[in-house]
């Protein structure tokens, strides 16, 4: 019998891969015709290597976990790398040691005033928070919700955070705050109160001593080429360019899958896809309404020259500024002097309008960020408009992707739900570690 997974993205290898060192027969089905989702790269015309966004595995510290995503990496083809040197654009200002928000940057009275209230701020019980306007106020104060963080949220989410789930800012990163000098921020961190909103001044401090990695040539797609191979390798049998007619069921058990390709019996079936993908091949009615969707645009460019900067990424915290996160390929690939010189900039919009302009925009915003100056200029380009970026954070959303899933277990005892299907994490690591300690 088949341990059948659907969905070719990280989540879908990495399980194929546990499953098959277990001696399970393990068919992945992905309905596109290569593996990884939005984890790929990809090349414009004149064969410049980009990133569907910034990716850079990193180590977990887990021999076994850490055999399968990482074996065989060896330092002739891949970059070890121990700090990611991100920075980040914040009330005007760039900030070369952190991604995370540098309050100190907005005007004197607002970081006064941030920085009392923080000091001042009780405890409380998270779980009563209905929205996030109510959680950020409560935890960073009435200063920062009204300064950094309607207004930055607004700009990703295009929503008020009253519309909002209260952990909508986790989802970029913006649990920890830089509030103070380097002496305040270690000392503070000692109360576990604050250590969870208050940052340390610099990438150099608290990073865990985590290897990343990151391919010299190319982009991370190479990653998931080397997992798909080890997963055949594995004897997982992969079909890619595959649609899902129907699941066959007997009372609460699925019993086989339909394919365009074929179909297989089921022993267990793990769904890594959005749940209400499983309700549209079974033809029922999604409980719930339809979410709304965030738009994204790629801005994927080459320039004549390099980077003013040798940072790895830059996080735009700037709320009239369309850009979001660069990721600048050639310091990431430690060749800062060695062209290509090109980088991503995300953008994220519900309305991405026209494409000519916003590419203006965003190259007057690069220039203003100092990442490049009059001097540059374009060589080669792709951009790419993605209307369902991710779904509006909003509380319906959770609370009918929660029901969803729910359901889809209540009704069947032999599906597994992983990565985006179980609605547990975000980020890549915790998708990895959930996907690991589930299935072993």
């Amino acid at each position: 019998m088949n341990q059948i997974i659907v969905g070719g993205g990280l989540a879908g290898v990495v399980a194929s891969i546990l499953l098959a060192k277990k001696n399970k027969k393990v068919v992945l089905i992905e309905k596109d015709e290569s593996l990884g989702g939005l984890l790929r790269s990809f090349t414009d015309d004149a064969g410049v290597s980009y990133d569907f966004g910034t990716h850079v595995p990193m180590q977990f510290g887990n021999s076994a976990l850490d055999e399968i995503l990482f074996g065989g990496m060896t330092e002739n083809e891949w970059h070890y790398l121990d700090i990611l040197k991100p920075c980040n654009y914040t009330s005007g200002k760039m900030y070369n040691l952190s991604q995370l928000p540098y309050i100190p940057h907005f005007p004197k009275d607002i970081l006064q005033s941030a920085f009392f209230e923080i000091l001042n701020l009780p405890d409380f019980e998270i779980q009563k928070c209905k929205n996030a306007d109510e959680y950020l106020r409560h935890e960073y104060g009435n200063t920062l919700t009204e300064s950094f963080f309607a207004p930055v949220i607004k700009k990703l989410m295009s929503e008020d955070l009253v519309n909002l789930h209260p952990m909508v800012h986790t989802l970029f990163g913006y649990q920890r705050l830089i509030l103070g000098d380097p002496l305040f921020s270690r000392e503070i961190k000692k109360s576990a109160f604050f250590d969870r909103k208050i940052a340390f001044h610099s990438f150099n401090e608290g990073s865990g001593g985590k290897t990343n990695f990151y391919p010299k040539q190319g982009g991370i797609g190479k990653w998931i080429e080397l997992l798909g191979k080890k997963a055949k390798d594995a004897g997982v049998e992969i079909l890619t360019g595959t649609t899902i007619q129907s699941l066959d069921t007997d009372g609460s058990v699925l019993k086989k899958v339909k394919t365009d390709k074929g179909d297989f019996e089921i022993d267990r079936l793990i769904w890594t896809i959005p749940p209400s993908l499983f309700y549209m091949t079974q033809k029922m009615p999604i409980p719930g309404e339809a979410p709304k969707f965030q738009g994204m645009c790629l801005l994927n460019l080459t320039f004549n020259k390099r980077f003013n900067t040798d940072n790895y990424f830059v996080y735009c915290n700037q709320p009239e500024f369309k850009s979001f996160r660069i990721t600048l390929y050639p310091n990431l690939q430690q060749r800062p002097d060695s062209g290509p010189f090109n980088l991503t900039v995300e953008v994220l919009d519900r309305e991405i309008g026209d494409l000519a302009a916003l590419k203006s925009k965003v190259l007057d915003e690069l220039i203003q960020m100092n990442l490049i100056d009059k001097g540059h200029s374009v060589l080669s380009e792709k951009i790419i408009k993605i209307s369902n970026g991710f779904p509006i954070y909003t509380n319906k959303f959770v609370e009918d992707s929660e029901i969803q899933r729910n359901k889809i277990l209540e009704n069947f005892s032999n599906i597994t739900l992983l990565g985006k299907a179980s609605g547990k994490n975000f980020f890549m690591h915790h998708v990895l570690q959930e996907v690991y300690e589930v299935l072993l």
